[in-house]
């Protein structure tokens, strides 16, 4: 009877979880896959399945209905709409293709109701499968991007809460049931992503870049042409049709000739939305990685923003790889792909600052688009917009495609490399590289989880709770370890730590201290600053280097370690300033792409200051702009902080590192035991076998026995009971148990 209830205990039923979710045609057994290119119905369908799977992550939407543009094609066209991914059949009045937007970022984290503004200063990136229909590429890329980072953050997410406790006011039931599903499902997530190479840091790496950006997707903007596998929507081509450096007609500066596609309207009505710093369009005929400019008006020049596209551009090329020891060459578009008039490139990039070239348009196709809707902000179009020509073939064979095994080892870089794989990594280090972050991974010997985790709501000074260490009062000196990412050239890096009661409030863990509050501190540090302010600031000396996407670390391409998460610094904080009692904020700040401030000796044309955001954000603290409706926004800085750690110095003296404290996050305390290499015996099975062995020892009537697993069920009594329920604890009860099961048999 016994036996009967532990063995229908262990094995009970879970819901179902496909263990990835890469192309729609792979099983979701299987823990790789060879890529294979995405016809019009798969992204469709894919796009319903990542809306259903990730609804805290995923917004889609159409440019029909947000928008109220018309559908383009007829009733032969994108037939797979009319039913949804359960074949049920929609009514609506559209016919036609419809043109998709998929957006990426965590609700939960920046909701409205979160600590402080971040949903409005999300960064923002923009990726474009395929604007010309029969270039084939670009659309799998990005759905396959898309689903691998969409599974990481739900992976780090989960479980949703901690251990629940046996308290009268809780289902505990219920509570731990829910619970250990969400173990189970974090296993088989964290199994599949290891079975394909992705350890831990770059799982929590892809995590990251959902949770700290949004990331606008239209994998088919050119709908109807990828459906029909032709380069135009109809006979028009939406990469002549935007309102940059064309001939324009009458006194109102307009044309005729550009957003006469609905292709071009609804990435038009996107950009319009948002405040893009980076954009990738993908296209296929060549191989290449080329940017500003691509308009013939600016043949034989630069543009103002080349230093910083150049040094994105190549980083783009080292990352993405090499096929056949070749890698992406690298040049603007006039000098290494052709120029075009009405490019959409150019357009992103200059089209609310150049207003010598920029063109208000008045189509006439599709009945009437208002005029008004390509008079620009002055923040609108400021993106870095790079071009990638991903193929030779707009059509490649798919052993050329890539697998997805080992995405991001070394070798995969050089070997194994393919059109898919390459620009999968591409785009993820476009989507890193819109914002620079500082992290704090270690104090003294101990490892720091992840201070990113999906799905979290941040308070204001969380982080006094959530990363603490508690460090012996007696303790001199203590070593962190912090990463730069996001950014090329780190241009100073240092550590910063004051007793948390001598910070201003801007110091919040959460949103980004502005420079006043910096340089007050930096006076406050000052030795006689310090005796009469009676305030302790401290920093340690200043550090530089460079990143992993840094142009010369070609060693990338030859099979060395490489560590998309970010480069590390070590620094040495002073203990002795402090007294036992204290609590002492640690942060990790840095500086970073300075050189992105100016064009250097570049032959420039305009001869003005750089115009991106991407530029500005990070070198110029009076750079603000805001939507309209104040929904987003980009503030210029100099300096970017990590979360702090926080270290409380008590009078034990038997080791540096007392003990970490930090209740971090349900994720952790599951990572410390069952996923990460221990055997947590479930909860529910290990009540069911106490609780059959007690019946047992009854049976036997053996006092002895029935006394010591009297005293284990005692222990798991009064653990429910406590305000907080110790892991620990439980992995020693089992230990006891099994050594009890043991004497037993």
């Amino acid at each position: 009877l016994a036996l009967s209830i532990i063995i229908s205990s262990s094995h009970a039923k879970r819901p179902f979880v496909p263990t990835s979710i890469g192309n729609i045609r792979r099983s979701s057994q299987t823990s790789h896959h060879y890529y294979t290119l995405y016809d019009s119905p798969e992204v469709h369908y894919k796009l319903l399945e990542l809306k259903e799977r990730y609804p805290d992550f995923v917004t889609l939407e159409t440019a029909q209905e947000k928008y109220g543009l018309p559908s383009v094609g007829d009733e032969k066209d994108c037939v797979y709409e009319r039913w949804d991914s359960e074949g049920n059949e929609i009514n609506d009045s559209y016919i036609g293709c419809k043109n998709y937007i998929l957006t990426i970022e965590d609700k939960i984290a920046h909701s409205s109701d979160g600590g402080g503004e971040t949903a409005k200063y999300l960064p923002e990136v923009f990726l474009s499968g395929a604007l010309h229909g029969d270039e084939r590429v670009g659309p799998t890329a990005v759905m396959e991007t898309i689903s691998l980072i969409l599974e990481a953050a739900m992976c780090e997410s989960i479980p949703r809460s901690t251990f629940p406790l046996h308290d009268k006011s809780s289902n505990f039931e219920k509570d731990l049931e829910e619970w250990e599903d969400d173990v189970d499902e974090s296993k088989r997530c964290m199994d599949s992503l290891s079975n394909r190479g992705i350890d831990k840091s770059t799982r929590q790496w892809l995590a990251r870049l959902v949770t700290t950006r949004r990331i606008v997707v239209m994998p088919t903007a050119n709908a109807l042409g990828f459906d029909r596998k032709r380069r135009d929507e109809g006979v028009l081509d939406p990469n002549r049709d935007f309102g940059y450096d064309l001939k324009t007609e009458g006194d109102d500066n307009s044309s005729k000739d550009c957003m006469q596609t609905i292709t071009a309207r609804s990435i038009n009505e996107v950009f319009r939305d948002h405040i893009f710093q980076l954009a990738v369009t993908f296209h296929a005929g060549m191989e290449a990685i080329a940017y500003e400019w691509g308009a013939p008006s600016y043949e034989g020049h630069f543009s103002p923003d080349h230093e910083s596209q150049t040094q994105i551009s190549n980083a783009l090329r080292v990352y993405s790889g090499k096929i056949d020891s070749r890698a992406y060459p690298v040049d603007t578009m006039n000098d290494l792909v052709y120029s075009v008039r009405g490019g959409m490139e150019d357009w992103a990039y200059a089209g609310s600052w150049d207003h010598k070239h920029s063109v208000k348009c008045s189509p006439t196709t599709y009945g009437i688009y208002p005029i008004e809707k390509t008079t620009y902000e002055d923040y609108t179009l400021r993106a870095f917009n790079v071009l990638i020509e991903t193929s030779a073939s707009k059509l490649p064979r798919e052993n050329t495609l890539g697998i997805s095994q080992d995405l991001f080892s070394s070798s995969s870089l050089s070997k194994n490399n393919g059109h898919v794989s390459r620009n999968i990594r591409l785009s993820l280090l476009m989507i890193d590289m819109v914002e620079p972050y500082i992290s704090v991974v270690s104090v003294g010997e101990r490892h720091i989880s992840n201070d990113i985790i999906p799905r979290m709501k941040p308070e204001k000074r969380s982080c006094m709770k959530t990363k603490v260490f508690r460090v012996s009062a007696e303790s001199e000196y203590i070593d962190l370890k912090w990463i730069v990412g996001g950014s090329i050239q780190v241009d100073e890096t240092r550590l910063m730590y004051a007793k948390w009661s001598d910070l201003h409030s801007s110091f919040d863990g959460i949103n980004q201290p502005d420079e006043k509050h910096y340089d007050d501190l930096l006076h406050l540090s000052e030795k006689t600053n310090r005796k009469k302010h009676g305030k302790q600031v401290y920093f340690t000396d200043i550090q530089t280097g460079f990143t992993e996407w840094h142009k010369e670390s070609e060693e990338i391409l030859e099979g060395s370690h490489h560590n998309p998460s970010g480069t590390s610094f070590t620094a040495t904080v002073n203990l002795s300033h402090f007294k036992h009692g204290d609590k002492i904020a640690v942060f990790a700040l840095a500086k970073v792409d300075e050189s992105w401030s100016s064009h250097g000796e570049y032959d420039v044309k305009p001869d003005i200051n750089p115009q991106t955001h991407i530029a500005n954000v990070r070198t110029n603290p009076e750079w603000h702009y805001q939507t309209k409706d104040g929904t987003k926004a980009v503030q210029g800085r100099l300096r970017w902080f990590s979360i702090p750690v926080t270290l409380q110095l008590v009078e034990e003296s038997s080791t540096s590192i007392i003990e970490e404290i930090s209740v971090r996050s349900p994720i952790e305390e599951l990572k410390a035991t069952s996923i990460e290499g221990l055997s947590v015996f479930s909860a529910r099975t290990l009540f069911v076998v106490l609780t059959s062995i007690l019946l047992i020892l009854f049976m036997m009537a053996r006092f002895e026995l029935y006394k010591i697993c009297g005293g284990i069920e005692k222990k798991r009594s009064s653990a429910r009971r406590r305000s907080s329920f110790d892991m620990m604890e439980l992995q020693k009860m089992v230990v006891v148990f099994k050594r009890e099961e043991e004497k037993l048999t």
